[in-house]
């Protein structure tokens, strides 16, 4: 990790934790999976902290190292239930790698996670509309013709 960025402040992390966190339940990934995911990447982040999850939310809990023991930062998460989307996940996925190898700093990481719900551009629902109607013309050729 470089230098800079492994001195980041303490909520930075905490946010892209958080943000993380947020992605990958609002994705599909399982209950399990993320709480096991977020805690190894932030324990990676130097951050001390409990994750729990459940379908319409989550609890976390980060100790807080600023002002030391009792103190901690607790965030609780109002979640609706996610759909899968396995390319926001993966896009998700790749974000905190990224973030963990040191190629993304936090602060560039955070930004890119909260651009996965920015809508597509119109040349990409463009596409979308144009490659329906090309799966629906190649499923005609394979129906039996009538008449």
């Amino acid at each position: 990790m470089p230098e800079a960025d492994a001195n980041a402040p303490y909520l930075t992390r905490v946010d892209f934790v958080v943000e993380l966190a947020r992605r990958l339940h609002a994705y599909g990934t399982s209950a399990q999976r993320l709480e096991g995911a977020v805690t190894q990447v932030a324990r990676r982040l130097q951050l001390d902290a409990d994750v729990w999850s459940n379908p319409t939310g989550m609890l976390l809990s980060f100790a807080d190292i600023e002002r030391g023991p009792p103190h901690s930062i607790t965030r609780v998460i109002r979640l609706d239930p996610g759909d899968t989307n396995l390319g926001r996940l993966a896009r998700a996925d790749a974000i905190a790698e990224d973030v963990l190898a040191g190629k993304r700093n936090r602060a560039d990481g955070l930004e890119a996670l909260r651009a996965l719900d920015r809508p597509p551009r119109r040349h990409a629902r463009l596409l979308n509309v144009l490659s329906y109607g090309l799966a629906a013309a190649s499923v005609t050729g394979l129906l039996p013709r009538m008449g």
